[in-house]
């Protein structure tokens, strides 16, 4: 029989590190040289442990945990060490048809303190249908990255207030006729972005942004399509999104040999609409906001062809195989184009005893 209730204990390490070299630094590409006009060699580290304790009551489906988190922050001649403390607690209840949740943590004493998490989410089941309301409030401050850094090209050092961040997400999914229609609303007060000179920013207002999802399967015999239409917008130009995606697959399944073997063929297929997408700054490892070139308004196409048979399994996918019939305007961020037409192949093999 299960436990009614126990101890709990995680432990996490975490080493992150990111380094650039450029032997050749130009201000033509750079804005700034602060250090070295002939070597950039910029490095920072980030060191994280958690240590997480808790009390799990299986019964009641309730928990409470305190964690600690002790991380160290170097850049080139900065070396910070900081703690967090956090509380929180979370419980389900359900009951039939429905279910109810709630998670909830705070720092009462850290870098982050007065931070918070809040997170309530419901589902009730009709028949073959599940309504979900999902809904989190959160306060935090910007990383360590975003209020300070040092290096060849770019240098900053900010005292950025609190960010508030909401989300209200409600859905309805049908299994019987596999549909999924989701409406999700993100808020943001005090958002930090990284603009035109890959400066941290924050502004100090509200941006919305609207997302509107519709998922569709449909199975007639062996022939299966499966679609996915997002509609999203935002309230602000500082959230950059394409207005529309789209993506789907069309495929047969064909079962032989007593369903021993399986061949799976088909095409898949993705688009967005144009905008203006960020653009990525490799001397930080980041996007950043961009007002001059405009991506997207193509879509890509991916042939596959998958083959099982018992515990051994062959692909083959000839992925962008229309690159080039529609134009060479393909990128996925200003001077990144989409990977041109390639392809792979792979083979598994589950051994089992």
């Amino acid at each position: 029989m299960p436990e009614k209730s126990y101890l709990f204990h995680n432990i996490e390490f975490d080493n992150l590190k990111f380094y650039y070299n450029d032997l050749s630094p130009s201000l033509a590409y750079y804005p700034n040289i602060y250090i070295d006009s002939l070597n950039t060699s910029d490095s920072s580290s980030f060191k994280l442990l958690t240590n997480k304790f808790g009390w799990n009551h299986n019964s009641s489906n309730t928990s409470f945990f305190i964690e600690t988190r002790h991380s160290r922050y170097k850049i080139i001649n900065e070396d910070k060490s900081l703690f967090d403390f956090t509380i929180g607690s979370s419980t389900l209840w359900e009951k039939e048809k429905m279910k109810f949740g709630l998670d909830f943590s705070y720092l009462p004493i850290g870098t982050n303190q007065s931070s918070y998490f809040l997170k309530a989410y419901s589902n009730i089941s009709f028949s073959h249908t599940i309504f979900s309301l999902h809904t989190h409030s959160t306060r935090y401050k910007p990383n360590l990255f975003q209020q300070k850094y040092i290096s060849n090209h770019f240098q900053w050092d900010n005292n950025f207030d609190f960010i508030f961040e909401k989300k209200f997400n409600a859905s309805v999914k049908n299994e019987k006729r596999k549909f999924l229609l989701e409406t999700s609303i993100f808020m943001y007060k005090n958002y930090v972005y990284f603009n035109d000179d890959c400066l941290p920013v924050q502004y100090v207002g509200n941006n919305i942004v609207f997302q509107l999802l519709a998922n569709k399967k449909v199975a007639i015999k062996s022939f299966n399509l499966e679609t996915e239409i997002v509609y999203q917008k935002s309230s602000k130009n500082l959230i950059k999104v394409p207005e529309f995606t789209a993506n789907g697959s069309a495929y047969f399944i064909n079962n032989s040999f007593n369903n021993k073997a399986i061949l799976t063929y088909g095409m898949n297929m993705f688009y967005f609409s144009e905008f203006y997408g960020n653009a990525y700054m490799p001397a930080l490892g980041l996007f950043h906001l961009q007002n001059e070139v405009t991506i997207g308004n193509y879509t890509v196409f991916d042939l596959f062809l998958n083959f099982n048979i018992q515990n051994v399994n062959i692909g083959l996918i000839v992925e962008h195989i229309n690159a080039g019939f529609m134009g060479f305007n393909y990128f996925i961020a200003p001077n990144y184009p989409i990977i041109d037409r390639n392809l792979r192949f792979n083979l598994t093999w589950n051994f089992k005893d």
